[in-house]
């Protein structure tokens, strides 16, 4: 058997020519400059934001996608209700994604891992991210879910 995670990540599709690819709200303003204005609410409604490394996340390269990997957590990112309508409204998702677990590289308050080792499961939209993000602050906490190798 497989352990697998799944990963909460906040993102939006941006298409640049041929090229495609989902970015968080943190890389998103350096492909679509549409975005600047709306990310950079979301970043400054953070108040704080650890580094990948910062957050104890080692091996983690430019490569990695940034996620949560505990459900009890996904509220940390959701700060403000108004700014997160804006990012819905502008094109973001909150997207759950399976990962194997030990592709997972975990650390205090977030993950990272590689696009190539996940399944996008579901896309959330503003109502159920919201209610996800506020709705679970800490009385879940995520097990990982058994699949059959």
């Amino acid at each position: 058997m497989l352990d697998k995670l799944k990963v909460y990540r906040l993102e939006v599709e941006v298409v640049n020519g041929l090229n495609k690819d989902n970015y968080g709200p943190f890389t998103a303003l350096c492909h679509n400059e549409e975005l600047t204005s709306v990310c950079n609410r979301y970043k400054d409604s953070l108040g704080w934001v650890n580094e990948p490394k910062e957050d104890g996340i080692e091996g983690f390269h430019w490569g990695h996608k940034i996620g949560i990997h505990k459900a009890s957590l996904v509220h940390l990112w959701f700060v403000n209700k108004r700014v997160m309508k804006d990012l819905f409204d502008a094109g973001f998702r909150l997207s759950v994604y399976l990962v194997d677990s030990d592709k997972v590289l975990q650390g205090e308050t977030q993950c990272a891992f590689h696009p190539d080792n996940a399944t996008l499961i579901e896309q959330l939209d503003f109502e159920r991210s919201i209610e996800y993000g506020y709705g679970h602050r800490s009385s879940l906490t995520l097990e990982p879910l058994r699949e059959l190798a």
